[in-house]
């Protein structure tokens, strides 16, 4: 029985595979690249949310201050036109 020579396997593997799989680990996402991409998410969510709060709360108050200015034209026979 002879024996088989499996260094040429294991030298091709070292030599591509291994480079391969050296190389696709450096561009896997890690835990804390996922974390750092889900807490920007989080804070624009966030910051999204209080800028249509703003929003809504700034309409409500220019729709105030125009009622103001409607009856302020009336009273004073100044026309106004929004």
């Amino acid at each position: 029985m002879s024996e088989i020579n499996y260094q040429p396997i294991f030298d091709y593997i070292d030599e591509h595979v291994d480079g391969q799989i050296k190389q696709l680990r450096t561009e896997i996402a890690t835990k804390a690249d996922i974390e750092r991409i889900l807490q920007a998410i989080d804070a624009f969510t966030k910051e999204s949310k209080d800028n249509s709060t703003e929003t809504v709360v700034l309409k409500a108050k220019t729709e105030r201050m125009e009622h103001w200015v409607i009856k302020a034209a009336e009273k004073t026979d100044i026309p106004y036109n929004p």
